[in-house]
């Protein structure tokens, strides 16, 4: 079962301009996939902006979800659909031009980071992988190891016996 729009055609129309019949129903369209896209980017996020007895306030303000959606579908619609796929426009009439480049030509939902970061998702994270498994080397007997260091002298732990330190 696919989930509710954070954003109806009525929030797009109060927070951009009146519709026709039938851009609320590709509005409508578009919601729903912007939402769809919403939850992918920021998993979790219709948990966020729920509130559970005895919690005061959600995690999330419901309208941030609901300004990002009509954003997304706002960018989406402002192409049209006489400017699809143009990535740059020119007329010239006598001696006077004029020249327009669309920031969005195919008319695509997407997440800007400034929205991501409003919908708290998107952060990056540092992390480390180990690229080796765990070491089973036998260590030299005056390794570093043997005397309670962290770290090991005699080269065990890369070539997985002692290489430094051997006489």
């Amino acid at each position: 079962m696919a989930a509710t729009s954070f954003a109806t055609p009525e929030d797009l129309t109060q927070s951009w301009r009146s519709l026709t019949s039938d851009e609320a129903n590709r509005a409508t369209m578009l919601l729903r996939f912007a939402s769809a896209m919403i939850r992918v980017e920021c998993p979790g996020i219709d948990a966020k902006i729920t509130t559970v007895p005895p919690a005061t306030a959600p995690e999330l303000d419901p309208d941030i979800p609901r300004m990002v959606a009509c954003a997304m579908v706002k960018r989406a619609m402002i192409v049209g659909t006489e400017a699809e796929g143009v990535n740059a426009e020119q007329q010239t009439a006598g001696p006077f031009a004029k020249s327009l480049t669309f920031s969005n030509p195919m008319g695509n939902l997407y997440l800007t980071k400034a929205e991501k970061r409003l919908l708290g998702c998107g952060a990056q994270t540092a992390f480390t992988v180990p690229m080796g498994g765990v070491s089973t080397a036998v260590h030299a007997p005056w390794c570093s190891l043997a005397f309670g260091a962290t770290y090991c002298s005699c080269g065990a732990d890369i070539a997985g016996r002692p290489i430094y330190e051997v006489g």
